[in-house]
């Protein structure tokens, strides 16, 4: 009797499928269809409620915070534009560089896509988008996106991760277990540069000279001359660190932790200045490019209440940018600075975040599945970057 109830509960009737996606379609249209308009903004910030398409997600709208945003703003609330289905466009020039279940694409501005291989632990692209560095576990590999035959060199490693490539083109650094090491653009001379170091990417200081910061196994972040191997400065323990940024001028350095946003200048013998102080951890930052500001994200797994915050490098003027449930673990700016890719696995979305307030925010839904789609259970795709070109 049990098989014959596991045959049926698996029975598919002719076109079932097709049907069903059918039917939630026209139920997602009907739904986006009763939106309201968005007001006129009257406030300085830009806030909104992404809407989901499931009853989890949806539940944001009477959690603490969809109220505290709503008692911030009164009616001044505003909603994402329509949910889309599918990545038809992106709305800022340049590429996408994503890794998925199945492996590593490239997306231009008009939503088309390119395979680039199995790669499937991440990417990030060169200067300019000529090249990429993409990895599995154990390969690390350069690729030209754009070429026939896009693999030009490949090292093997173990437990490769954290990938960047130098501003220069001519350096890739990347973590291999608790090593950093660094490899010439060509691929010679890997070498290691660090042999205890945390788990957070490194990352390249803006200029033509190859100086390179990370976080060593102590919870200091160090800032090291690549070429020379000498060690230029290193900052007091700090509370766990879980990524770093430059900022535009290269003059000092950003670090997202589980104590709020730190300003560090290396070379300085100040201690770190808390930037932005938040109650719960900061888990993503990125610079916008061309300017004094910096975009962070906070997570609280207590209550899984989650923030996006443009902030300027003085801490004087901030915005709310979004606020919802659910950790937003990536923030990638687009090259002209004028929007912020926030990605949001609990919803399976992206959201795209102007950071002009003349603007309206996008959402793009079913990301999983655009760019694994026949995997099943897989994980949210990540960002490896948006290019120049």
């Amino acid at each position: 009797m049990s098989d014959a109830r596991e045959l049926f509960a698996a029975f598919r009737a002719p076109g079932e499928d097709v049907a069903e996606d059918r039917s939630l379609d026209v139920a997602r249209r009907a739904f986006l269809a009763r939106e309201p308009a968005p007001r006129e903004r009257r406030v300085p910030v830009l806030v909104f409620v992404a809407i989901a398409a499931c009853a989890a997600i949806a539940a944001i709208t009477v959690t603490p915070a969809g109220s505290w945003i709503r008692d911030r703003v009164g009616r001044e609330t505003v909603t994402v534009e329509a949910q889309r289905p599918a990545l038809a466009s992106l709305p800022a020039p340049g590429r996408l560089l994503v890794t998925s279940e199945r492996g590593t694409w490239v997306v231009r501005r008009d939503g088309s896509r390119r395979f680039l291989g199995a790669y499937r632990a991440g990417a990030s692209w060169s200067p300019h988008g000529l090249f990429v560095v993409a990895w599995n576990n154990r390969e690390l590999v350069a690729l030209e996106p754009d070429a026939t035959d896009a693999v030009r060199w490949s090292l093997s490693r173990p437990a490769i991760a954290g990938a960047r490539w130098s501003p220069s083109g001519f350096r890739v650094a990347y973590l291999s277990g608790a090593r950093l090491r660094v490899v010439a653009g060509d691929g010679t001379g890997d070498s290691v540069l660090a042999r205890s170091v945390a788990p957070v990417a490194p990352s390249w200081r803006p200029g033509g000279r190859h100086e390179l910061a990370f976080v060593d196994r102590g919870g200091r972040v160090v800032v090291v001359d690549t070429d020379t191997r000498r060690r230029h400065w290193r900052a007091q323990r700090l509370p766990e660190v879980v990524g770093l940024n430059w900022t535009n001028d290269g003059r000092r350095l950003l670090a997202a932790t589980d104590a709020g946003l730190l300003l560090l200048r290396p070379g300085s013998a100040r201690p770190a200045r808390l930037m932005a102080r938040e109650t719960t951890a900061v888990v993503a930052l990125a610079v916008r490019p061309g300017t004094g500001e910096v975009a962070y994200s906070t997570f609280d797994p207590k209550t899984l209440a989650t923030r996006v915050v443009l902030t300027t490098l003085d801490g004087r003027d901030r915005s709310l940018l979004f606020a919802g449930q659910g950790e937003i673990p990536e923030l990638v700016w687009s090259p002209d600075g004028s929007y912020l890719l926030a990605s949001w696995p609990v919803a399976d979305q992206w959201l795209f975040l102007p950071a002009e307030p003349d603007r309206r925010p996008r959402g793009v839904t079913g990301v999983t599945q655009l760019f694994a789609p026949a995997a099943r259970g897989a994980r949210s795709p990540s960002i490896g970057g948006w290019s120049t070109q």
